[in-house]
C-alpha cells in the first residue's frame, strides 16, 4: 500500500471519472509518466499502475498494446534494462549492485 500512495504522489488523479475522461494518448501518458517515476523500485508493477489510473490491470494492458505496440511489463522491462545499461557504461554500480 506504501507503494501505492508514493505513485498516487506522482500522478494526481482524484477518482475514477477524472481518467475516464481522457482520452487514450493521455492514459498512456500517464501510464508512461507513472512507469518512468517509478520503474527503479522494486516493489514496483503494473498492478501499481492500474490501480492508480483507476483502470482493470486488463483493460490497461490492452490499451497499451493497442496505443504503442508493446506490453506495459515490455515498456517496464526495456526501460529498466537501458537505465542498468547507462548505468553499467557509467561504471556508477557494479553488476550485482544493479541486479
Amino acid at each position: 500500500m506504501s507503494v501505492l500512495m508514493k505513485i498516487l504522489g506522482s500522478e494526481h488523479i482524484q477518482n475514477s471519472d477524472e481518467i475516464h475522461g481522457l482520452s487514450h494518448n493521455e492514459i498512456i501518458s500517464k501510464a508512461k509518466n507513472i512507469i518512468e517515476s517509478n520503474f527503479a523500485r522494486p516493489d514496483f508493477s503494473v498492478s501499481n499502475i492500474a490501480r492508480v489510473l483507476y483502470l482493470s490491470h486488463q483493460h490497461l494492458e490492452r490499451l497499451f498494446k493497442k496505443e504503442t505496440g508493446t506490453t506495459l511489463v515490455s515498456y517496464l522491462s526495456e526501460l529498466r534494462l537501458s537505465n542498468a545499461e547507462k548505468l553499467l557504461h557509467e561504471r556508477a554500480y557494479s553488476i550485482k549492485e544493479l541486479c
